[in-house]
């Protein structure tokens, strides 16, 4: 069996982590992942600003998700671009 990047869970600041749901679809989502792809699935949970933080000073865990894994949903692309204020 081929070895999977880990999965990424960004969740918003407004989200509890420790959330019997949220905890839920996590486990889920591994649960899916391994059985789409038959591989190994981890999940790393970042919040929004982690990972902005993570990619700003090329933490080599986060940039090396980028470059090697497969995007399920949503893009580090969008965590890349900076936030517009709101007025």
């Amino acid at each position: 069996m081929e070895a999977c990047g880990p999965t990424v869970a960004s969740t918003s600041s407004s989200l509890d982590p420790d959330d019997p749901s949220w905890r839920s679809q996590v486990s889920e989502l591994v649960t899916d992942v391994v059985a789409w792809t038959g591989n190994a699935a981890r999940v790393l949970e970042m919040s929004d600003a982690e990972v902005r933080t993570a990619l700003a000073h090329d933490d080599p865990v986060v940039v090396g998700i980028r470059s090697e894994s497969h995007t399920l949903f949503g893009s580090l692309r969008d965590l890349e671009r900076p936030r517009r204020r709101s007025t």
